[in-house]
């Protein structure tokens, strides 16, 4: 029985700002972003032949 592997995509942002001082806030890079892919296997529950799957985990 194949059982799949559930996959999701995050995108995340980095901003860039100056903390403290004379120019609090000001941003001095531009902002950056990434994506985080997520995945979730499963297994087999024969008792209720059903499938379980388990904690998200970075892939």
């Amino acid at each position: 029985m194949y059982i799949p592997v559930k996959q999701q995509a995050r995108t995340v942002t980095a901003k860039y700002v100056i903390a403290g001082g004379d120019k609090n806030g000001q941003q001095f890079a531009p902002d950056s972003q990434i994506q985080v892919f997520y995945a979730q296997t499963g297994s087999l529950n024969v008792a209720n032949n059903t499938i379980t799957y388990g904690n998200w985990q970075w892939d």
